[in-house]
């Protein structure tokens, strides 16, 4: 039998980072590929698995000059119209490339399925990224009751004390419980959860304990079988989400409202996200979330241009779809210095 012959590769660059902290090894786990040119829908989800982190970005050349890039996001299992951390970890990691380290803000607009979405990043102290967005309709299904959701979490109900769903991009089905040892008791009956939410408005679960009012803190965990992430360690799309729904059911018609949320501490990667949303005239006009992130590392994947099965069949890559193209829209980034200084990683040598 004749050996297959190897296929060729061809050399993408990707960092690790750690979003919501200032700690390496803590927040959550984000994979940023900053030229994914040439990667097919197919390869970029096989990546995705490969790193099997809570999501992995690829960023590509906006559709429209005025933007900054196209980010494309991915879990395990799936790709994502919008999503918190990888957002706010993509815009450090662009913000890095291209040389921005002062007191001034980096100023991004980012294409995402979900529409564009506003991007600062802040390096006056290490890297501190934002993201905001319109958050939509707030018109939701009513979610399952407190007895239902109990039994999912393995709780005894009396600990729950509302349910509800909600979305500021990606939608959650949101429990607040009664106190933060409950919120670490809770665990999944997964039987219960196929049966009760994975069909439902959204079957991503994110319950928290803690005081939901402007300026509350709030302690919190994240599950999203359905996505294939056992839990989240830092849930930015929630979060924004949470924010969202506290403006929507304050009878104020005008303020800003902020929550400081504590997450991923039980599995060891604490996070620490600030949300936020803006009420005018009675119409949330604006939410988001901020939190510092901790470059970690960075690398090459060897990806194949033929078949990533490893077969002789189609190519998923080919010497036609990877010639150069105009890449990121550098001049939209604005209101940033080209100082450059040192981050937690050393600086790509010129001509990288």
């Amino acid at each position: 039998m004749m050996a297959q012959p190897l296929p060729n590769y061809r050399p993408y660059r990707f960092f690790i980072v750690d979003v919501f902290t200032q700690m390496p090894f803590n927040g959550n786990q984000l994979a940023v590929f900053p030229d994914a040119q040439g990667l097919s829908t197919a390869l970029m989800q096989v990546i995705a698995r490969e790193f099997n982190f809570a999501e992995t970005v690829f960023i590509f050349p906006p559709k429209k000059p005025e933007h900054t890039a196209r980010f494309r996001i991915f879990t395990p299992t799936s790709e994502l119209p919008f999503a918190g951390h990888p957002n706010l970890g993509a815009a450090a990691v662009l913000t890095y490339l291209a040389g921005h380290n002062s007191a001034d803000k980096s100023h991004m607009l980012v294409e995402e399925a979900a529409g564009v979405v506003d991007l600062h990043v802040d390096t006056s102290s290490g890297l501190f990224a934002r993201l905001t967005i319109e958050p939509g309709p707030q018109d939701f299904p009513t979610a399952p009751d407190i007895r239902v959701l109990a039994k999912v979490l393995s709780l005894n109900p009396d600990l729950l004390l509302r349910t509800w769903f909600g979305s500021a991009g990606v939608p959650f089905c949101f429990v607040h419980i009664s106190d933060k040892s409950s919120v670490d008791l809770a665990v999944l009956d997964r039987p219960a959860w196929k049966e009760h939410i994975k069909d439902s408005h959204s079957p991503h679960i994110f319950f928290f304990s803690g005081s939901l009012e402007p300026g509350g803190s709030l302690y919190a965990r994240m599950i999203a079988p359905a996505l294939g992430i056992d839990e989240d360690p830092a849930t930015g799309a929630a979060a924004a989400a949470l924010a969202t729904f506290l403006a929507t059911e304050s009878s104020a018609q005008e303020g800003k409202f902020d929550l400081e949320i504590a997450q991923g501490v039980a599995l060891g990667r604490p996070s620490r996200i600030t949300a936020f949303a803006e009420k005018r005239m009675g119409r949330v006009i604006s939410a988001g979330v901020g939190g510092h992130v901790s470059l970690v590392g960075e690398g090459l994947m060897r990806v194949p241009l033929t078949d990533f099965r490893g077969s002789a069949g189609a190519s998923e890559l080919s010497e036609s779809n990877i010639q150069s193209t105009p890449h990121l829209n550098n001049d939209a980034y604005t209101d940033a210095s080209r100082h450059v200084d040192e981050y937690s990683i050393p600086k790509p040598e010129s001509g990288d």
